[in-house]
């Protein structure tokens, strides 16, 4: 799947969210392959990102970047919140609701 081998936390979080909300919801930006502690994730229309790492972390803590809908082409991304050493829990609430997939994770849970 990867161009480059990803830190086994970040496969597991990009794995996890994708199974649990679904490909048609959330959408992979960017492998960014120079950096195997890092991916991005989006909504189908790219209009939320979010860049999440583990920094090499290896005690499943990470840092999530959010970057919102662009104001321009000038300014393809308006930067967002930030968050350090943050727990799987709490990456997936903010990625729920930074990507707006509250929706499609009940529709997917029934």
């Amino acid at each position: 799947m990867y161009s480059i081998e990803k830190t086994d936390q970040i496969s597991k979080l990009n794995d996890y969210l994708l199974e649990k909300y679904g490909a048609e919801h959330i959408i992979v930006t960017g492998y960014l392959d120079q950096h195997p502690t890092s991916i991005g994730l989006a909504t189908k229309t790219h209009h939320y990102t979010a860049y999440i790492t583990d920094n090499g972390n290896k005690n499943m803590l990470f840092s999530v970047s959010l970057k919102n809908h662009p104001i321009s082409a000038e300014f393809p991304y308006m930067l967002g919140e930030e968050f350090d050493e943050i727990t799987l829990t709490e990456v997936e609430e903010i990625n729920i609701k930074h990507l707006g997939i509250v929706e499609a994770q009940k529709s997917n849970s029934k």
